[in-house]
């Protein structure tokens, strides 16, 4: 497994990733087609800067500057790691373990998910305290067809959770 080259790839991971704290205020103020020619690093390709439906939602009644940084903030370094990062296959993805689990709806269990080319995914959720678990995602994003999968490392211990 790659787990050397994840381990290498921590390190501009994080870099990036904070670099997304300072910079999400300057980056706020362009408009989408400006931002992305200079920041695509920090945007989502899948998303405005205002984020999606349910981001839109939590932020109701903010400025659109506030709810393009709150966005920003949660999906650090989105564009590096979906493409400066990314993972390609030839190869099936294999899994062991129970494919459904997650946090929305709340499903415990482990996942390992791998590629011929070494490329795996590690996706955990267990209950901590009422609403929230522990949800640990490392590896690539192995859980769709659609490739490029996007590198992750994100580990939280009070991920909101909901049982439908």
């Amino acid at each position: 497994m790659k787990i050397i080259l994840w381990l290498a790839l921590l390190i501009p991971n994080i870099i990036v990733d904070l670099l997304a704290f300072p910079l999400a205020p300057l980056i706020a103020l362009f408009n989408e087609s400006t931002a992305h020619k200079w920041f695509s690093w920090f945007l989502t390709s899948d998303n405005p800067m205002t984020g999606d439906a349910g981001h839109e939602l939590r932020w109701l009644g903010k400025s659109t500057y506030i709810k393009k940084i709150a966005w920003l903030w949660r999906n650090r370094a989105y564009g590096f790691t979906s493409t400066v990062l990314r993972a390609r296959s030839n190869g099936p993805v294999t899994i062991q373990g129970n494919p459904k689990i997650g946090n929305r709806p709340f499903v415990p269990g482990l996942v390992i998910r791998t590629t011929p080319e070494g490329y795996w995914q590690f996706y955990y959720i267990k209950r901590t305290i009422k609403d929230r678990c522990l949800r640990i995602n490392l590896g690539w994003k192995l859980w769709g067809p659609d490739q490029p999968w996007m590198y992750v490392c994100s580990i939280n211990p009070l991920m909101g959770t909901s049982s439908t």
